[in-house]
């Protein structure tokens, strides 16, 4: 039987509140009201009705303490080492920032509320960019990650799965308005385009870009209606970078001469990064109750 949608139990705790995404989502959850802890590591982040704890999420007696402070009835982890390269370079700092961190908390919150939501964030870097017979990758598809960042990812997801109300949302990429301290794809493609500077863009890596709002929309939604197990989070589009950058230059303005094609094959990246990771995201959009914005639709509320 399907359950109703309840209110987010209380505190709630967003990690990585600096980060992008956990900027946007502090932004949301404060301006509704609810009362927020979000952590962060080497950025401090300032909002009006948020409290903010600097912490390393992967020193276990620092993690127990806060959460047993805090005790928070809903948890959205969204704080890890995104960069791919870092990753990839340095996978003992890597393991640390991703999977010790996350295994801290679940580990804690196991021990006290077992059933308070806890969402984690993934990504769509847990797959190897080759979905057989198929345009984009649904909640059935085996993750086999190529990179040190993926292969953790997938670890970290692992532990998330053993808390009852443990979800993992596979996250494609994430645009949208500015962010305090890190920004998007976007900011980058559109800064750039801004200053009259040529863009150097892929055209064989396709993604499904989601607008941030829509993603936190299915963040909110899994939690509220106390889902567990794996959803997948992308846009209804499936573009390469290049038509991300033609799409941008079209509608706002500028010039597609200032765009250049490159190959992500011909790229010389410390990790290997998958072609195709386009998500079939119907699951949580049924869950949510609407289709997410194609990138022009998102492109435009921006604007």
């Amino acid at each position: 039987m399907t359950e109703s949608p309840v209110q987010l139990g209380s505190p709630i705790l967003v990690t990585g509140a600096s980060g992008f995404l956990g900027d946007h989502l502090v932004r949301r959850l404060t301006a509704d009201g609810h009362q927020v802890v979000g952590t962060y590591f080497t950025q401090p982040i300032v909002k009006e009705r948020l409290e903010s704890r600097q912490i390393d999420l992967s020193n276990a007696e620092e993690t127990k303490k806060l959460l047993e402070a805090i005790r928070p009835g809903t948890v959205f982890h969204t704080a890890a080492q995104t960069n791919v390269g870092t990753c990839q370079l340095h996978p003992d700092q890597a393991r640390q920032a991703i999977v010790d961190a996350t295994r801290n908390l679940v580990d804690v919150m196991d021990g006290l509320d077992p059933t308070a939501s806890f969402v984690m964030v993934s990504t769509d870097q847990v797959y190897d960019g080759a979905p057989l017979g198929k345009k984009r990758y649904d909640e059935s598809d085996a993750a086999q990650p190529l990179s040190t960042y993926g292969t953790l990812k997938r670890e970290a997801e692992e532990i998330v799965h053993r808390l009852p109300r443990g979800a993992v949302v596979r996250s494609a990429l994430i645009y949208g308005p500015p962010a305090t301290h890190k920004q998007s794809f976007l900011a980058w493609l559109l800064g750039s385009l801004e200053r009259g500077e040529p863009v150097t863009l892929f055209e064989d890596e396709w993604r499904t870009p989601i607008h941030v709002d829509d993603l936190i929309d299915g963040l909110l939604a899994v939690a509220r209606h106390r889902r567990n197990g794996l959803w997948l989070a992308g846009g209804s589009d499936a573009l390469s970078r290049m038509a991300m950058g033609e799409i941008a230059c079209d509608l706002l303005g500028y010039s597609r001469s200032l765009l250049q094609s490159s190959r992500l094959s011909d790229s010389n990246y410390p990790a290997p990064r998958p072609a195709n990771v386009c998500l079939d995201s119907r699951k949580l959009e049924a869950l949510v109750g609407r289709p997410f914005r194609t990138f022009r639709e998102g492109l435009l509320s921006i604007k």
